[in-house]
């Protein structure tokens, strides 16, 4: 099992597992290292709504890092972007009770809804719809656990625990206590954030590898 603590609304985190799933099927490793999603939420580290602006400056370099995942720049009404990503967030929580394929598979799902297909993902409805769409995500046991914030309660404890211990959206974190954050990448933004833009340093793809080798060393089959 890896941890690892994320926003679905994090382009650099989606890169990230985007890449590590590709690796860990790559390896035939899928079925032995299963990815924990634990929150580091954004919106409250940053204390501001989901900034458009910054989203629109990042798309195009984290596209270029992971250009068959898709992105599109956001092709919706500027009215629906969705300014909040914390429901979003805690069905993936929500899918957890029911497994950790199930949260895999709504996390990722997602993460397309919003930065592919320029879905409102702040909703109720958007996401249960995301999530009829998942194999392996029970849909109504989804909806109900939403509508009784079943999973929130336990996602906020955790996020609140470790947020200090976090150095952004991804960090990965090992059994044997080993971290890593934003694998493979070195970054750092020309002018202010929202109205510059980020340029990656160096960027070594390889890091999933090992990072999926690693991990699977300590979850033998």
């Amino acid at each position: 099992m890896v941890v690892v603590f994320t926003d679905v609304v994090c382009g650099w985190s989606t890169v990230a597992l985007h890449r590590f799933y590709q690796a860990r099927e790559r390896l035939g490793l899928t079925d032995v290292v299963r990815v924990d999603h634990q929150l580091f939420l954004l919106e409250d580290v940053n204390q501001f709504p989901i900034p458009k602006r910054y989203l629109d400056s990042e798309i195009p370099v984290v596209g270029s890092l992971a250009p068959d995942f898709g992105w599109k720049p956001w092709q919706g009404d500027a009215s629906t972007w969705p300014i909040t990503s914390l429901l979003a967030n805690e069905a993936v929580h929500a899918a957890k009770r029911q497994s950790t394929q199930a949260a895999e598979r709504l996390d990722m799902a997602l993460r397309h809804a919003f930065f592919t297909d320029s879905r409102p993902i702040a909703l109720l409805h958007e996401i249960v719809d995301v999530a009829g769409g998942c194999d392996d995500v029970d849909e109504d046991a989804l909806r109900r656990d939403l509508d009784e914030g079943a999973a929130r309660g336990e996602m906020m404890r955790n996020y609140r625990g470790n947020v200090d211990d976090v150095q952004g959206s991804p960090h990965f974190f090992l059994a044997d206590g080993s971290d890593v954050h934003n694998p493979g990448i070195e970054l750092h933004w020309e002018g202010d954030p929202g109205a510059g833009f980020p340029v990656v340093d160096s960027d070594d793809p390889s890091a999933f590898d090992a990072l999926v080798q690693r991990a699977a060393q300590m979850n033998p089959a």
